[in-house]
Order: C-alpha cells, then sequence, then structure tokens
C-alpha cells in the first residue's frame, strides 16, 4: 500500500480489552477514532479530504504492521467519534490537545458526533499522544480483522482476495457504528461465490454468458443500494470495449447480431466489430454496473469506428444500415446520459449524431416506411438538438464555448421555421453565435419561408451547405404549395379564366428536377399541363389536400454531397480507422480469469463516497448557513424596497386623484357658466336681429288695418309687369315703389360675388396642383451634410390604363404626379416615353440651409403596375433604380368584397409590385417606404395596411429602413392634400439613407499615397537609424516583402466585395470616368474590381534574394543588373534604370577601393552593397515607368483627360498588418543598435572618421551638385557646337560620344571612372554612329535629328536625376 492513503486507528474507552495506557476520563470522556494520515496526502489535499482509507482496528499491543506499509512518523491527525454535544466545540478541543502540543486545525460535525483534530507534523502528533495517553502502538496484522459479533480475530488468505470484503465492510462500518455488522455475512457469502467463479469452464458462448450474468448478479447483491438521493453519485463507466463482453456472447446466443457485427462467412461475433446496442429504459431494469458502461475515450472509439467503416456502407441496403447506425448511437447518446458527461468530447459526439439524421431526412426520404420513417428521425434529430442545447449551456455556465455551436444552433433555427418564437430564442444566444455566418443564414431563410419569398428561398437553397440544404429540404413541398397558391392567384384575373405559364419557368423558380416532377406536383392540387410545355392556372381547379405529397430527394441537394458521408457525419476529414482487441475475462483453454479489477476500483468508489459525503455534509451545512443569512439581507433590502415603492405610489396614486379631481370639478364649472354666457349672447343677438329685422308698423296703412298688414301676404315670385313698373306687391301691406338704382345695385354685387368665388377656385385649383419646391425642403430637412446632395424617389402607382381620363382615381394619380413636378411641363413630354420606369422630373437646383449654400440634384422616377420580367432585366441593365434614395407606393381603391380571394389577389399584386422593385435595386443602403392610401368611405385600417404588404417582414429581410402609412384626403383641390403630401416628403427625405463615405482619387495617386504611407515612412524610418548607426543595408527580401504587401493590401481595399452591394450613384447624374462626388457606372462591377486589383498588383516587384556574404564582385553585380532590366516596362525605358544602378555601384566601389582598409579581393563585400538605395531607385522607376495591364477596361471607367478613378472607404486603409519579417527585422535593427553601442567603445576612431566624412560629403552634396549642373550645361553646349562641326565637316562624331549613356549623361555622375572591374550592362550605353556611306542631305539631317533627339532625353534623364539626389539630400 502506497504513502498516499490514510489509516485509522480506533480506540474505544470502556472495551474488553483496554490498552495498556488509558487517558484520564475526565479528559476525553467519549469513544476516540484516531487517523492517522500521511504527512504527503495532508500536505497536497489541504486537510479536508482523506482518500481511499482502510480500517486497521487496534487488538492487543502488538507491533505496527498493520500500516501497510506506511511509515509511523508521518501519521498527523487524529478522528474522534462519538463526542458529546457540549465537548464537539473548536474551542474546546482545541484548548485540550493545546495543553499538549501546538493543534493545526480543528473540524466538527456535532449531526455526525464526530471531530478530527490536525497537528502540523508528526513530532506534534506523538506529543499529543504521550501527553493525551492514546496508545498507538497495538495495531493489528493486514490480513487480521475483528468479529464484531464475538470479539474474535478472522484470518484471511491473500489468495482469497479479500478487497471486496474489505471495501464493503469498509463502506458499512466507515463513520457509522451503528451500522457494525448487520452486513457482515452477506457480503462474506457474496465474496466466496465471486471467487469460485474463478477458474471454471465456459466453452460455448451461452456457458460464457450465463457465468458472466452470474458474476454481475453477485456484484449486484454485493453493491449497497442508497436510498438517500443526497448520497447518490453517478456511475463511473469502466467497460473497455465497444460493446461489454455479457453483452457480446447474449446477441451470439439469441442471433441478435447484425450484418456488420458478424465475422465473414459465418454467424459468429467479431468481438471487434461488435457495438454496443441500444435498450429501452424500464421500471423493472437494474441499475448498470460501471463496466457495462463504456468511458469517454471508449465512446469516442466506437464513433471513430462508425463514421469511417460504417457510414459508407449503405448503398443498396439501406434498411440494415439506418437501423444499425441508429441504434448504436442511440446506445452512445444514452450511456452519455447515464454517466451524466458534460465536456467538449461529448458534445462532439451528439453532434454526429446530428449530423447523421440530418443526412438521413434527404437521402432516405423516398425510402418506404418499413425502412425509414421520416417522424421518427425527425424526433431523435431534435432529441440531438436539445441535448445539444442544454451543454451548450452547462459548458458556458464554466466558461467553455464550443467551436461547431454555431453550427448546430443554425441547424435548430432551420428545423423550427415554422415555429414563430424561434427569432427569440436567436435573440438568447450569445453575441458571437447570434452574429455567425450559419446562424444569419438560418433567420434569412426563416424570412423567407413565412414571408412567402420563394424566389429568395430557393436562392438560399442554392448558396447552402449540404447539411442545410438537407433540412430545407423539409420545407420544398411546403413552400412549393405556398408559390403554386399565390402564382396561381396573381397571375389569373377571376375564378371563370385561365392563364397559361411557363412550365420551365416554374421548373427554374420552384427548383423541380425536371418537367415530369414538377407536372406530378402541380397535378396533386388539380391543375393540368398542356402540351408538358405550359401551367393551366386556375382558382377553381386550384384543390387544398390535407396532406403534402411525399417528398421526393433533390438533385440539386444531392449534387452538394461532394465528400464521403463518413467526412460529413464527422463534420472534418476523417480521422484514422481504429483498431482495438477487445478484452476477454476468458483465457486460452477457456477458463475464467476474471478480467475486471473489482477489488480496487470497489473499494476507491467506496471510499471516496463516504468522504464525499462527509465533506459535503460539512460544506451544505456551512453554505446553508451562509445562504440563509444572504438570503435574509436580500430579504430585508427587497421588503425594504418593495415597501418603500408600495407607500410611494399610494401616496403618489392619491395626490394625483385629488389634483385631478379638483381640476374637473373647476373644468365643470367653468364650461357650465361659459354654456351660460354663450346661451344669453345667442339670446340677445337674436333678440336684436329680431328688433331691427321687424318693422315698427306698416307705412301708409291707418289704424285699423296695421295689424293685418303684418300678417305675410306678398306676392312671390314678382311679376315682371309689376317690376318693369318699379312697384312689388306686399299684399295687405299695399304696393311698394322700388328704385331701379337698387337693383342695379343687387345684381351687379351678385355677378361680383360670382366672379370672385371663381377666380377663388380657380386659384385654389392652381396652387394645389402646383409641384412642391423640391430644392429648398431637400436643403432644409435632408440629414446629409454636404454640399452637394443627390435625392432620388421611385413613384410607385397603379396602372392608369385601367382609368377613364375623368376618373378620379385617375385624376389622383396625375396630381400626385404632378406635385413632384419641377414645373407643369410633363404631360407633353410624359406620352414620349416608352420604357415603363420614366423619369419625371430632373433638375439641378440650389438651397439654402442656415447660411450655407447647398446643390441639390433631384430625380423622380415613376413606374405603373406589375413589371414583366424583361422589363425588369432592362431596368436592371439601364440601372434605372440606382441610388434610389426612397420609395412612394400609392395603393389603388380597394373595392370590398366577402370574396376573401379577391382580397388576397389585391394585396398579393400590391405586394409583388413592390417587392420586385425592392430586389431589383441593389440591398445596401436600405430605404424608407412612404405608402399613400386613398380615402374611401370604407377606409383601410393602418393594421390591415402593414398585414397586407407584410412591411415587418420587408424590414426584417432589409428590404426597407421604415415606412410610413398615410390616407389621402378625398377632395385634391384644396390646400389639405398639398399640406399632407409636403409633410410626407419632409418625412422621406428626412429618412434618406445617409450618404456613402467613399474617397476618391485617382489611380496613381491612390498607389502614391498608400505606399508613401504605408512603406515610405517605414522604409526611410529605417533606412535612417541603420544609417546612423552605422549598420548595412537592410535584407533586400523584407523590403520587397514589406512593399508587395502594402501593394496587396491596396488591390484588396480598391477592389473590396462591400463595394458590390452598394446602391450608388445616381445613374441621372453619372459621368463617364466619374468625378469626386460621383463615380461612373461601372465602378462597382466585379470586372472593373477585377481589372482594379490587377492594375494595383502590376505595381509589384519581383524578389531578390540576398546573395552569400563571400560572394564575389563580378557575380553579384550581374545579378543586380539582371534584376534592374526585370523593373523597366520596355526597352526604351531599361538604359535609365540600369545607369542609375550602375551609378551607385561605382560609389560602392570607389568608396571601398578609398576605404581604410585597402584594395583587398576584387570588391567590396555583400554587406558593403547599398540595396536599400538600389530597391528605392526600382521602386521608384516601377512608380514611374509603369503600364496598365492588358485586361479590357470598362468604357465608362475613363475619364475625359484618360484617368482611372478609385474609389473606397478611408476606413478600410486603416487595417493595414505589418508582415510577420518586417517586423522581424525592426527588431534585428533595434538589437544590432543596442549591440554597436559596445562595437563604438572599441572602434570609435575609425567610426568618428566615417561619421565626419558623411557629414561632410553630405555638406559638400549640394555645392557639388549644383558646380557639376553647370559643367553639363557647358558641356551641352559644347556638343551641340561639335555636332554643327561635324555636320558641316562631314565628319562622323565617334570617340567622345562612345561613353554617353542614353538617359544619364557621364558628366552628371560625381564618382571618377572606376579602377576596379565593374561588369557594365550592355544597354547602359548607346552606341551612336553615322553611315560614312550615306552622305546624302537628307540622311544627314535624319541622323542630326536622332543627336539632338538624343541630347534632349540625356538632359530630361540628367534633371530627373538631379532631383532624385536633392531629394535624398533633403531626408
Amino acid at each position: 500500500m502506497d504513502k498516499g492513503k490514510s489509516f485509522q486507528l480506533w480506540y474505544s474507552l470502556g472495551t474488553m480489552h483496554p490498552p495498556r495506557a488509558r487517558a484520564p476520563l475526565y479528559l476525553l470522556p467519549f469513544r476516540l477514532c484516531v487517523v492517522l494520515v500521511a504527512k504527503q496526502v495532508t500536505q497536497s489535499m489541504g486537510c479536508s479530504h482523506l482518500r481511499r482509507e482502510e480500517r486497521i482496528e487496534t487488538r492487543g499491543d502488538d507491533g505496527t504492521d498493520g500500516l501497510g506499509g506506511a511509515a509511523p512518523s508521518e501519521l498527523t491527525a487524529i478522528q474522534c467519534k462519538n463526542v458529546p454535544d457540549y465537548l464537539n466545540d473548536r474551542t474546546v478541543l482545541e484548548k485540550h490537545f493545546g495543553q499538549f502540543v501546538k493543534v493545526r486545525r480543528v473540524m466538527t460535525r456535532r449531526s455526525k458526533k464526530t471531530a478530527v483534530v490536525h497537528f502540523f507534523d508528526h513530532v506534534s502528533f506523538g506529543g499529543c499522544r504521550r501527553g493525551s495517553g492514546v496508545n498507538l502502538s497495538a495495531v493489528a496484522w493486514r490480513g487480521v480483522g475483528l468479529d464484531v459479533r464475538n470479539n474474535t480475530p478472522i484470518f484471511s488468505s491473500p489468495a482469497k482476495k479479500p478487497g471486496l470484503r474489505k471495501a464493503l465492510q469498509f463502506e458499512v462500518d466507515l463513520f457509522d457504528s451503528s451500522s457494525e455488522g448487520q452486513n457482515s455475512e452477506g457480503m462474506a457469502a457474496s465474496l466466496s461465490s465471486l471467487s469460485n467463479l474463478v477458474g471454471l469452464v465456459a466453452e460455448t458462448s451461452e456457458e460464457r454468458y450465463r457465468l458472466l450474468d452470474q458474476r454481475d448478479k453477485i456484484m449486484r447483491q454485493a453493491r449497497i443500494k442508497r436510498t438517500d438521493l443526497g448520497k447518490a453519485k453517478t456511475i463511473v463507466g469502466t467497460c473497455p470495449d465497444m460493446c461489454p463482453e455479457k453483452e457480446r456472447y447474449m446477441r451470439e446466443t439469441r442471433n441478435q447480431l447484425s450484418i456488420f457485427e458478424l465475422l465473414l462467412g459465418s454467424d459468429k461475433v467479431n468481438h471487434a466489430a461488435a457495438i454496443k446496442e441500444y435498450s429501452r429504459s424500464s421500471a423493472d431494469q437494474e441499475e448498470p454496473l460501471p463496466h457495462e458502461l463504456r468511458p469517454s475515450e471508449v465512446l469516442s472509439m466506437t464513433m471513430d469506428y462508425l463514421v469511417t467503416n460504417i457510414m459508407d456502407q449503405g448503398e443498396g441496403n439501406y434498411r440494415e444500415w439506418y437501423d444499425f447506425v441508429w441504434n448504436r448511437t442511440r446506445g452512445i447518446r444514452k450511456d452519455i446520459t447515464q454517466q451524466h458527461l458534460c465536456n467538449p468530447l461529448m458534445v462532439s459526439l451528439i453532434e454526429k449524431c446530428t449530423r447523421f439524421h440530418i443526412h438521413c431526412a434527404h437521402q432516405l426520404c423516398e425510402e418506404p416506411m418499413s425502412s425509414f420513417d421520416a417522424k421518427i428521425n425527425n424526433e431523435n434529430m431534435t432529441k440531438c438538438l436539445q441535448s445539444l442545447k442544454e451543454m451548450y449551456q452547462d459548458l458556458a455556465n464554466k466558461g467553455i464555448y464550443c467551436q461547431s455551436e454555431a453550427e448546430f444552433r443554425g441547424y435548430n433555427v432551420l428545423l423550427n421555421l415554422n415555429k414563430g418564437d424561434i427569432l427569440r430564442e436567436v435573440q438568447q444566444f450569445h453575441p458571437e453565435v447570434r452574429n455567425s455566418p450559419e446562424v444569419r443564414f438560418a433567420v434569412q431563410a426563416f424570412a423567407a419561408l413565412n414571408s412567402n419569398n420563394f424566389v429568395r428561398f430557393f436562392k438560399l437553397v442554392q448558396t447552402a451547405s449540404y447539411l442545410n440544404a438537407c433540412l430545407l429540404h423539409c420545407y420544398f413541398n411546403q413552400i412549393r404549395k405556398d408559390a403554386l397558391k399565390s402564382l396561381n392567384i396573381a397571375y389569373t384575373v377571376s375564378t371563370q379564366r385561365c392563364t397559361v405559364f411557363p412550365l420551365d419557368h416554374l421548373v427554374r423558380m420552384l427548383l423541380f428536377k425536371d418537367c415530369e416532377e414538377a407536372t406530378d406536383f402541380i397535378s396533386y392540387y388539380g391543375l393540368s399541363v398542356s402540351d408538358n410545355t405550359y401551367v393551366e392556372l386556375n382558382r377553381s381547379a386550384f384543390l387544398e389536400p390535407d396532406g403534402l405529397p411525399k417528398p421526393r430527394k433533390s438533385l440539386f441537394v444531392s449534387q452538394k454531397l461532394t465528400v464521403s458521408v463518413g467526412e460529413v457525419v464527422n463534420g472534418r476529414p476523417l480521422p484514422p480507422a481504429p483498431h482495438h482487441v477487445p478484452v476477454s475475462s476468458f483465457n486460452g483453454q477457456s477458463k475464467y480469469i476474471g478480467g475486471i479489477a473489482t477489488g480496487d476500483q470497489d473499494i476507491a468508489e467506496v471510499v471516496d463516497g463516504l468522504v464525499h459525503d462527509v465533506v459535503k455534509g460539512e460544506c451544505r451545512e456551512v453554505g446553508k448557513a451562509g445562504a440563509d443569512y444572504v438570503t435574509a439581507q436580500a430579504r430585508v433590502a427587497r421588503c425594504s424596497e418593495e415597501v418603500c415603492g408600495h407607500v410611494m405610489d399610494l401616496f403618489l396614486e392619491d395626490e394625483i386623484f385629488q389634483i385631478a379631481k379638483e381640476t374637473i370639478q373647476e373644468l365643470q364649472c367653468f364650461c357650465k357658466y361659459l354654456q351660460r354666457w354663450r346661451e344669453a349672447v345667442a339670446a340677445r343677438t337674436k333678440l336684436k336681429r329680431q328688433m331691427r329685422a321687424f318693422p315698427a308698423a306698416p307705412c301708409c296703412m291707418d289704424l285699423k288695418n296695421k295689424l293685418k298688414a303684418l300678417s305675410p301676404s306678398a306676392e312671390w315670385p314678382i311679376t315682371m309687369e309689376n317690376l318693369c313698373k318699379r312697384i312689388v306687391n306686399m299684399g295687405n301691406g299695399g304696393k311698394l315703389g322700388v328704385s331701379c338704382t337698387r337693383l342695379n345695385w343687387l345684381r351687379n354685387k351678385t355677378a361680383h360675388d360670382i366672379k370672385v368665388q371663381h377666380f377663388y377656385q380657380q386659384l385654389l385649383s392652381d396652387l394645389a396642383w402646383t409641384p412642391l419646391d423640391l430644392a429648398s425642403l431637400i436643403a432644409e430637412h435632408i440629414p446629409i451634410k454636404q454640399d452637394q446632395v443627390f435625392w432620388k424617389v421611385l413613384l410607385v402607382l397603379p396602372n392608369d390604363d385601367e382609368y377613364e381620363e375623368d376618373d378620379p382615381n385617375r385624376i389622383l394619380i396625375e396630381w400626385l404626379k404632378a406635385k413632384f413636378l419641377k414645373d407643369r411641363s410633363w404631360k407633353k413630354t410624359a406620352s414620349c416615353e416608352e420604357v415603363r420606369i420614366q423619369t419625371l422630373t430632373l433638375f439641378n437646383s440650389s438651397g439654402v440651409r442656415g447660411s450655407r449654400n447647398i446643390k441639390v440634384s433631384v430625380c423622380i422616377k415613376v413606374v405603373h403596375g406589375v413589371l414583366s420580367d424583361s422589363e425588369l432585366d432592362a431596368s436592371s441593365t439601364q440601372k434605372d433604380l440606382l441610388g434610389t434614395s426612397g420609395l412612394i407606393l400609392l395603393l389603388p381603391p380597394q373595392v370590398r368584397s366577402e370574396d376573401v380571394a379577391e382580397e388576397d389577389v389585391y394585396w398579393l399584386s400590391a405586394l409583388l409590385q413592390l417587392k420586385q422593385l425592392l430586389q431589383a435595386k441593389p440591398f445596401q443602403p436600405t430605404v424608407p417606404l412612404l405608402v399613400l392610401v386613398p380615402s374611401l368611405e370604407e377606409e383601410a385600417t393602418e393594421k390591415e395596411v402593414e398585414e397586407g404588404l407584410m412591411l415587418q417582414d420587408l424590414i426584417s429581410a432589409q428590404l426597407i429602413s421604415d415606412y410610413i402609412i398615410v390616407e389621402l384626403p378625398g377632395s385634391i383641390n384644396d390646400l389639405e392634400g398639398t399640406r399632407r403630401v409636403r409633410a410626407l416628403a419632409c418625412w422621406l427625405v428626412s429618412q434618406c439613407p445617409n450618404s456613402l463615405e467613399l474617397c476618391s482619387q485617382t489611380l496613381q495617386e491612390y498607389i502614391e499615397d498608400g505606399i508613401d504611407g504605408e512603406f515610405g515612412k517605414r522604409f526611410y524610418h529605417d533606412w535612417k537609424e541603420r544609417r546612423l548607426a552605422g549598420l548595412p543595408s537592410q535584407e533586400p527580401g523584407v523590403i520587397i516583402e514589406l512593399y508587395n504587401n502594402v501593394l496587396q493590401f491596396l488591390s484588396e481595399v480598391a477592389s473590396s466585395e462591400h463595394l458590390c452591394d452598394l446602391s450608388w450613384p445616381v445613374t441621372e447624374f453619372s459621368e463617364p470616368g466619374g468625378n469626386k462626388l460621383l463615380p461612373h457606372m461601372d465602378w462597382n462591377v466585379p470586372d472593373h474590381l477585377a481589372w482594379l486589383k490587377k492594375a494595383v498588383l502590376s505595381f509589384q516587384i519581383p524578389y531578390l534574394d540576398l546573395p552569400p556574404l563571400g560572394a564575389p564582385w563580378r557575380p553579384v553585380c550581374r545579378m543586380i543588373f539582371q534584376y534592374a532590366s526585370q523593373i523597366a516596362s520596355s526597352s526604351h525605358t531599361q538604359p535609365l534604370i540600369q545607369s542609375q544602378v550602375e551609378n551607385l555601384l561605382s560609389r560602392t566601389y570607389q568608396k571601398w577601393k578609398n576605404g581604410p582598409l585597402g584594395n583587398t579581393g576584387d570588391g567590396p563585400s555583400v554587406d558593403e552593397i547599398p540595396w536599400d538605395d538600389i530597391l528605392a531607385t526600382c521602386i521608384d522607376h516601377k512608380l514611374r515607368d509603369w503600364k496598365p495591364p492588358k485586361l479590357p477596361v470598362a468604357p465608362e471607367a475613363v475619364s475625359e483627360d484618360g484617368q482611372i478613378r478609385v474609389y473606397y472607404f478611408k476606413e478600410h486603409l486603416k487595417n493595414f498588418t505589418l508582415p510577420f519579417s518586417w517586423e522581424q527585422a525592426r527588431l534585428r535593427t533595434q538589437e544590432e543598435i543596442r549591440q554597436g553601442h559596445k562595437s563604438i567603445l572599441s572602434g570609435q576612431r575609425r567610426n568618428v572618421s566615417s561619421a565626419d566624412e558623411l557629414r561632410a560629403s553630405a555638406q559638400d552634396l549640394p555645392e557639388r551638385l549644383l558646380t557639376q549642373l553647370k559643367l553639363e550645361k557647358v558641356e551641352s553646349r559644347r556638343f551641340e557646337e561639335q555636332l554643327h562641326q561635324y555636320l558641316a565637316e562631314d565628319i562622323e562624331p565617334l570617340g567622345d560620344l562612345m561613353g554617353f549613356p542614353l538617359y544619364l549623361p557621364q558628366s552628371l555622375i560625381s564618382t571618377p571612372t572606376l579602377a576596379g572591374p565593374l561588369i557594365k550592362s550592355p544597354m547602359s550605353s548607346v552606341q551612336l554612329s553615322i553611315d560614312d556611306r550615306s552622305p546624302a542631305l537628307s540622311d544627314r539631317l535624319k541622323h542630326l535629328q536622332r543627336l539632338l533627339r538624343a541630347d534632349r532625353e540625356g538632359e530630361v534623364a540628367s534633371e530627373l536625376h538631379l532631383s532624385a539626389l536633392m531629394d535624398m539630400v533633403d531626408i
């Protein structure tokens, strides 16, 4: 027994065999249990867990051999049992044992009447033993026990394996003296029976199965069943094989083996291929033993065997294959559940089970019910996903996140697309999973299915992965049915008429395999196909059976299966096939040999369980007390908060009620007195009017007839005869004379009033039809803060051909178009348009916003009715919808009908008209939508419009950003409609998408700025540091990699995929070649972006490897000249870079020649070559001498001045990452600089002289350059004079011209001629000569022109080189 175990020594006061030295009764009035704990265990485990303890009972006063090999010097703790409550206190025990030695820790458990005293070392333990009088020398041998019934010793033979008996007796007696001796007889019998099985011969499979079954029964009888759930523990499996041994023999005996588990050509079990079978749990089923459950490693090996050896054997035998794999994976899941395993490895096994069921959902959908039940398969798939969801949550609580969680969260969403609350579950995912491509794809599929967007759904199927497509295949028939129903309603006018629809279009839209499959599906719903070409859509013939047709395998889904089924289920490439040799409990002579070490395992299991129970009980009590305290504090805080809130609510409610009551009373009183005042005023006014209108008395009447004259009796109508006589017969009042002047006045006044009313109505109508001032409105409400804004709106109107000229609906359409005109001349030009999407308004204007002027460009497009496919294609080609800022949809008047289908047609046609326009434009950015509803007697509620147009689904699908529904007034001749349309236009302008922050540069500027920002600054900073520190040049490979990486980054920014989805620019205002505000039409076309990427990458230079340090000078120069020749784009520019490189190498050679070390060797070493200067020259030449790649470029991309502009997001330029080689080179530079300080102390004289020389040369360089420039001008004049002289004297100009290069004159070189061997490029100079056999004057003139041209080119090259040198001096 190792030192990691602990041992106990029991000592009881008052037993039949007292020890020699007994402690006084007043000190130890309780039974004492001494726990001897190894010092190593105490120090490593902290003190509380006592693992794998073994009972050693005291008997007599023998030696300590029963310690099992552990030294007595390692005992450091004492355990006391049956301690009374008044003594079981830490203070009392610490005080008692502290009299003898220093106590480390005291642990008490009053519920168990136990206490444990820990000491610092064995010396303290021995002092305690001597001081307290406890005798620890009387220890029995390991093989000797004590019969608790008669206190007689029991000797057991080592050959009988007493481990199980000892473990069982230990489990009964440990920490519980009340249960001693109750089960010892049964345990001894079980041990005897188990040992009697060893050596039995079992030759047949049935005999072996019965023997192993008897062994399991004995082990189950020996196990103690726990009834306390608090003490229950999880079973840990120990089965080393894919199938337990007993099950293998049992299934071979009962002929329950699968064809995949048999030996080839026989009915015997293949032990290496047998896998544990799934058995349904039942109430009478025994609890599994540890060797019947497979641990994690074996479960993983079993799954690896299935995916490598079984998964690809289903072709032609799907029934046997599916039953076998499903049953065995189900058994794996059951073992995981029974052992409560939860770790990433087990999660991966459940994930593989899920992938298997997803694959079968499509692959076996055409199999008969006897071979494959789709419903049961989906139930198992759902159980697997539910288990994964719980395991993901448990691991997340521990801070562990699985790599494939997003994949299976997406599968769960795809499996529940018909559940409305699945999006609520998606919102609960943690952000990394919620924003993953898998979950986003599933949400898009949910939006497409629930909005019946079958086109979008099948596009998602075509882009989906194989397993995603298998899950979406379950909804094929559902969405095909809804699509067929929608098409049948949308393309038919009434129930009496039929409409033909091309069958091949339906096959393509709904992703059928061929026309035959589409015909069968269409016939299932009552529609017919004519000539196998057209579908006859008919509302009355369409049927809706209760169920969906039987699904068929999809060719498009099967084509996505590009790897083996095993790799699909495994989720990655297959692991190596496992090779496992199963364990056998029988030897070659068929004798039972055991094979499962149950003794030690059961001992460890029991001891660990008991120690865990003790520690758990203590922790539970402490935790319970702490929890009670925290709960009480929380309850007090919560109650205080609730009471305070309740009191505050009651107080505020009472105060608000009283204030409202008083206010209402005052308002009622005010209203009452106001009403009385109004009545009094009305009465007085009426009385005054009556008094004024009522005559005091008829005139010209005597007193007798006045009363009679007051009664109404005047003639009506007035006769023309009396009127001509200027008389009005008043009846009883007599006749009244009337003046003609008053009649004329009344007639003129009436005519004037009629004219005023007519002109007022005319002005009101003109104002109602006056267009809106769009420029001022946009400048005032546009959220974009720029000096020039573009606003493009699409008017989506009903088809005006369905209405008459004087129809109110036709007038409403024309009025709405008139409001968005710049002037009223559109009636003359609109008829000229033949396209369906017409340009209603297009103008540039200016507006004022605050104190600044804003240039406004407005474009209004209008479309009538639903567009056909050809018209949609034409609009996409012409990019009519590009740059749209908003949509205005005018709904046609809805005719209420009892037929629900008629209402569905109304909303479906409006939705189809809206969706086809939204999907025809680029998706980004999303635009606002304004829905106008005509005012009728039966108004459509806002909720009905939202549901009919599915506006919330359009927002979820990111087709629109926001919407508003507004009712138009019934009359348009008043100003109410104008005010409402103006307010709606202001809202539409305020919701305009933010302008794209695109930066624009010419291609050359973009390259130069990018290289200067990311390469130039870093390169010259490193160059300066190394020069000041006296270090050699940086490695050329590092510089070239940095330069090429910068160009690679710039090409990716200029051709980013995010640019393809942008709805920009406004087509009507775009110009060829583009400008800073608006790009050209093809700026984000994939072909143009590919051209830009190719063009930027063409600036890269080839890689140059650093030669070995001891390489000779001549081959190195030859290599450099060869590399420089690759930089030039043509033979005309090659001599320039050759001459520049030659100049650098000449200076290097001259510096080496004049160096302090003298002329040793054939030339400078590799370290002395200025690689950075050479590469800077090559890069500068590459930027100046660049030619575009030979690829077709869009004509729209080239501006009038021949420039090509690049459009990009400025934020993307901040994402450049330095290559690793450059970072390492910078670290090496810093390290070399630090080391150089030490070398400076040793070689200070040489470095100081070189530094002075460098500074002197740097100071004298500008003066030397100016002097040489003057000499060059003198030499140039002399050269021209010589040319004229040669021309006049007919002498060939040979000699001095032999050494002149084409671009760089030799007089500009600052160093003298090389004294050493320098390899010159054959292109470094040009031999200019005149054929002496061409004395004609014309030939001499041509020759002179060539010489003058060469001279001018030399001067230009000299100026370029001089400017480059001046720039280097400035740096």
